[in-house]
């Protein structure tokens, strides 16, 4: 097949060995390039549409795992595939506009279109490609017009070839259409329009008719309760009890900031508690699997071709039952409808091309077996590509489908889906909870080389290098942890408790004081007056030097606090390094305490490198933390008011004084402070029930402010525990805050 090839390589060889004895050096170089030259041009368009096709089968078989990964290195490979795929076939289209040296050579043609219209593994990369729709809009436009040059200006002899041409060239740009569509439906502007829209006609219909709530039309308090009571039979995996339910909840949570609370738990607040009690009697395993599930959904639906398969099953039913009620506006029945048909097209439109181009005369002597192979290749490799993605379509639906009457189908079909896709790859997320550990990180660095390592590490984070940050370390998700979590919220809801998103610790607190007197170091710490992440500062340093302050012997405190420790480095990722409620002053009152710790890391830098453990390196830490003397604090001349009449340089001199307190926090003698009293509890149960429990609290304050485009991004890099948190407060009961108290900061 590539004996051509081999014959010019073998030439090349021949030339460069008796090239001393043609003539000098610069004749040596010329004929050391010109051959290669030669050869590049001859078959560089073989190569990279080669190369073109190849990215296409890396990111329809791999794209489908950043879901469930979290790999710094798995993202920057598909970033890198994903980049090339579209530039290689851009510059091959653009080649052949310039110089195609015959029939066969077109025909390559619209296969790059075809390239272009992607995968249905991955339409986006991130949230910021779906923003950029209207570019990928430009750029259908743009090379449909070039593939149509290419193809009109060749002329054609054979009308086999022409026709299979003219099919792969419908075919994709059907493909590439699509993929601009999905780009659209899922571009955060789009989403936020419909949600707000959606927004609307639930006020306009509780202005109307105060029966008519929540969304569902003609909706009561029975019929709240009965939809209620349906949801809450899935979590419960009782799918025989499966009715047509709104899965917009995970939608909604990344498309607005600040979602509205569910009308229909408002409705049944009064059974709530009762319904929660039969949750909380059962496994906690079901809940997480309905909301994995509506993620998963959403992934499909923001990064996937999936919007374009509910039009093709839309379109099926209308073509096959008459049924147009779908909850979807008439105006869409009919795209339904042409999609449908635009669909089976693009799927048979391949497999005939490949029978005309059997049939075509390829004996030409230009055409030699090269381009012959190539040209099957593209065939076969597309076919097998979209047999591949119906497969994949058929399976997905084989598990959230409900058959009626053909369970022996789906029994079929599900058996299978789980030989072709086991168990390990159907995992709905990473399940992987991101930890930053300020303490471990600080000794770490002052263990290995202080002044190189520290310098680099300063440099990348100054230069925001995460694929390098070696401070961010992973750990599963213990059933442990989703069930503390899940049975704190199922507590709070049947007592009633619907606004404890607004706290932060206080609950936890208020509730352990019980008869004592209020430590006021705790309490400081997490009151509303206090900025969140000084105080996630505070208590993740308590945290930690309490951790190793002695060694759990008690079964129960060692889970809480393992918990614990996994909350507060979770919670500390969350907002010092996705800035989640995170302001400038933070960050800096942050770097101030890294430096200090630092400096204290330092005056004890030869007994941490002498292969101190950890823990003692910890309390060492906190013998220089309460050793370490406070800066003094503004006096009353300081802290005087401007006035007119203030010269210019008095009122810089207040501004500097103003400006230097208030970025002044006092986060290390705070936090000494707080580990002093939370070690003063001698119950190690009881101490670690409240720390756990703070920390839980302060996942569900964080919960609802991390913002629409925090969730959004994050499921495409494998997904965060926190939008599950915060999907689960939304579906159990109305947990969320109220008003501006849920948008971000």
């Amino acid at each position: 097949m590539w004996r051509e090839f081999f014959i010019h390589l073998t030439e090349i060889m021949r030339v460069l060995r008796n090239v001393e004895a043609v003539g000098g050096e610069n004749l040596k170089g010329k004929l050391r390039l010109q051959p290669m030259k030669n050869l590049w041009n001859e078959w560089e368009i073989h190569c990279l549409i080669l190369t073109s096709l190849a990215l296409q089968f890396l990111l329809f078989f791999t794209a489908g795992m950043r879901r469930r990964m979290t790999s710094r290195v798995l993202g920057s490979f598909l970033w890198l595939a994903y980049v090339s795929a579209d530039s290689v076939a851009i510059f091959i289209l653009g080649h052949l506009a310039v110089r195609s040296r015959h029939e066969l050579i077109v025909f390559w043609a619209p296969f790059l279109l075809v390239h272009l219209g992607g995968q249905d593994t991955i339409t986006a990369l991130s949230m910021q490609d779906n923003e950029l729709w209207k570019r990928h809009l430009l750029g259908l436009i743009s090379q449909v017009a070039v593939a149509g040059y290419v193809v009109s200006k060749s002329s054609w002899t054979d009308m086999h070839l022409l026709a299979a041409t003219v099919l792969v060239f419908l075919s994709g740009s059907l493909k590439y259409a699509g993929r601009t569509y999905c780009l659209y439906s899922a571009s955060p502007t789009n989403l936020k329009v419909e949600s707000l829209h959606r927004l609307s006609n639930r006020l306009t219909m509780l202005e109307s008719t105060a029966a008519q709530v929540g969304g569902y039309a003609g909706t009561s308090r029975e019929d709240a309760i009965g939809l209620l009571g349906a949801k809450f039979d899935l979590m419960l995996g009782e799918t025989n009890k499966r009715l047509f339910l709104k899965d917009d909840n995970a939608t909604e949570i990344m498309s607005v900031d600040a979602p509205l609370i569910e009308m229909g738990s408002v409705l049944a607040v009064n059974e709530l508690p009762g319904m929660l009690g039969m949750i909380k009697s059962s496994s906690l395993h079901g809940p997480y699997e309905y909301v994995g599930r509506q993620l998963a959904k959403c992934y499909e639906q923001f990064y996937t071709k999936k919007p374009l398969l509910r039009f093709c099953k839309i379109g099926g039913i209308i073509i096959f039952t008459g049924r147009t009620s779908f909850g979807v506006a008439n105006q869409y029945h009919w795209v339904s409808v042409l999609w449908l048909v635009a669909s089976l097209f693009q799927y048979l439109s391949t497999p005939i091309a490949l029978v005309l181009f059997i049939l075509a005369e390829k004996g030409h002597p230009i055409n030699n077996r090269v381009d012959v192979t190539v040209s099957y290749i593209l065939l076969i490799g597309a076919i097998i590509l979209d047999v591949s993605s119906a497969s994949m379509s058929i399976l997905s639906s084989a598990r959230s489908v409900h058959f009626r009457g053909m369970d022996l189908i789906k029994g079929v079909i599900l058996t299978l889906a789980n030989y072709i896709q086991p168990a390990w790859s159907r995992k709905q997320w990473s399940e992987k909870l991101a930890q930053y550990n300020m303490l471990k990180s600080s000794m770490e660095d002052a263990r290995a080389m202080p002044c190189g390592r520290q310098w680099i590490s300063k440099h990348l984070r100054s230069w925001s290098v995460e694929l390098l940050d070696p401070s961010l370390t992973y750990t599963e998700v213990s059933e442990n942890l989703k069930g503390f979590v899940l049975s704190n919220l199922l507590n709070f809801g049947t007592r009633r408790q619907y606004n404890y998103a607004n706290f932060r610790g206080q609950l936890a607190l208020q509730e352990w004081c019980g008869n004592r007197s209020m430590t006021m170091a705790l309490h400081h710490s997490i009151n509303d007056m206090s900025d969140f992440p000084r105080s996630v500062l505070i208590w993740h340093i308590a945290t930690g030097i309490c951790y190793y302050h002695e060694n759990s012997t008690i079964h129960g405190s060692s889970d809480k606090k393992l918990m614990g420790r996994e909350l507060s480095n979770y919670i500390m990722y969350l907002v010092f390094k996705c800035g989640v409620l995170l302001t400038t002053a933070s960050q800096l009152v942050h770097n101030k305490v890294q430096d200090e710790l630092e400096e204290i890391l330092a005056d004890q830098l030869p007994q941490i490198a002498n292969n101190l453990g950890e823990g003692e390196a910890v309390m060492m830490v906190f013998q220089g933390m309460k050793n370490k003397q406070p800066p003094p604090m503004m006096n009353e001349e300081q802290e005087q008011p401007f006035h007119k009449d203030d010269d210019a340089s008095s009122v810089l001199k207040k501004l500097l004084k103003n400006t230097a307190a208030a970025m002044y926090s006092p986060v290390l003698p705070g936090a000494s402070k707080v580990a002093e009293e939370l070690m003063g509890i001698h119950d190690q149960g009881e101490r670690w029930e409240l720390i756990a429990a703070v920390w839980s609290e302060m996942l569900y304050y964080t919960a609802p402010r991390c913002g629409a485009a925090f969730h959004y991004q994050h499921l495409s890099t494998g997904g965060e525990f926190i939008t599950h948190v915060l999907l689960l407060m939304r579906s159990l009961c109305p947990f969320l805050p109220e008003g501006d108290n849920s948008a971000p900061v």
